[in-house]
């Protein structure tokens, strides 16, 4: 629990406000045993030093130091920072994860170097990955090993592109090696013999907060996918880094993905599947028109589109589509697939929903 509490101070301050109302929070951080006892010592009795860790009340040490190791060494920590002891500081901050450490840094202007904070600190493997590149900006001596095969596949993605863009190879073939093996592992979803289009266009690169978010997720959708017959690309540029063999395909252009659906309904797929924000612009209504054209010829077959972008301006109000009368299934984190699949289908095609439940459950039990 302490391990929490330093991780994630602040968010679960909100939550615990939240959660107990401003007025109780204010008589439980002064004191009020009874109600503490009643809303959170039922729980765990221990946890009145976090409660008060969490909102800035110093807990007395003797209480801390039993139970919460972690808190107990942020404050030593906090302490040593405060007070300009770098000497204490450098000893103390091996305790404690990396970004507080540099929190106390950065916040007190001490004078250690950034390198030596990501190499003496504690990291998960998650961090390992993220400060690939700080660490080597850095100078550390030693850039922390990762064990990729362990990271989620949208990490690995993020990774994969991150190197591309920046014509890096280092790793790279333990980066497609362990996309490789995570890809096996991810439970899949049939949706029949599938051919599926995934729009590359520039909208696709997301925004400054989130860059290349939703064709990351597109990525990470096509690892969900069972049963895939082709896949579609639609638009993006190709990058490769020279001298090597890797290479692939990143946002850019308009979007006609009309020329994709095309290619995916002569592949004969009974089911196509358009992974897209849902914006068309070469030329706009254009899939709309073909979709009608080959239904009105007699084409059997059902589309499906996943949006992996919320478009609060579209009509509905919720993920723009490309179809009239078809809506989109958002999809910001490939995770929820199955979940937003199943709530949209619900009402719509109940036999659909109970073959791929009972499917999932023969799965479950090994038949």
């Amino acid at each position: 629990m302490d391990a929490l509490a330093v991780n994630y101070k602040s968010k679960l301050a909100k939550l615990v406000r939240h959660a107990l109302g401003k007025q109780d929070l204010y008589h439980i951080l002064n004191n009020d045993q009874k109600l503490y006892k009643k809303l959170i010592g039922r729980y765990n009795r221990n946890a009145y030093p976090v409660v008060c860790f969490l909102f800035g009340r110093a807990p007395i040490k003797s209480d801390v130091s039993p139970y919460f190791p972690q808190v107990e060494a942020y404050l030593e920590l906090k302490f040593d920072a405060a007070s300009g002891d770098v000497d204490e500081f450098r000893k103390n901050m091996k305790k404690l994860p990396w970004r507080t450490v540099m929190g106390f840094r950065n916040t007190f202007k001490l004078k250690i170097e950034k390198s030596e904070i990501l190499e003496a600190t504690k990291m998960s493997d998650k961090d390992k990955l993220q400060t690939q590149s700080a660490q080597k900006r850095s100078g550390v001596k030693t850039v922390r090993k990762v064990n990729y095969e362990k990271q989620d596949i949208y990490d690995l993605w993020k990774l994969f592109y991150h190197k591309l863009l920046n014509n890096d190879a280092d790793e790279m073939d333990k980066i497609t090696g362990a996309i490789d093996v995570v890809d096996k592992k991810i439970p899949k979803i049939d949706f029949g013999e599938a051919a599926v289009v995934v729009d590359m266009s520039h909208s696709m690169r997301g925004s400054d907060e989130r860059p290349l978010h939703p064709m990351l997720t597109s990525m990470c959708l096509l690892s969900t996918i069972d049963n895939i017959g082709s896949v579609h690309f639609v638009s993006g540029r190709m990058v490769e880094i020279s001298g090597t063999p890797y290479s692939a395909k990143v946002a850019s252009g308009s979007t006609p993905l009309w020329k994709g659906l095309i290619d995916a309904v002569l592949s004969g797929a009974k089911t196509i599947i358009v992974i897209s924000d849902g914006y068309e612009n070469a030329v706009k209504g254009m899939f709309q028109h073909v979709y009608k054209h080959f239904k009105d010829s007699g084409k059997e077959f059902d589309l499906l589109q996943l949006n992996p972008v919320f478009a609060s301006d579209s009509k509905s109000g919720t993920a723009r589509t490309l179809v009239e009368g078809d809506k989109a299934i958002p999809v910001a984190n490939y995770k929820h697939l199955e979940t937003e699949f199943i709530f949209r289908k619900m009402l719509e095609n109940t036999e659909l929903v109970k073959n791929l439940l009972v499917g999932r459950y023969q799965k479950l039990i090994g038949r």
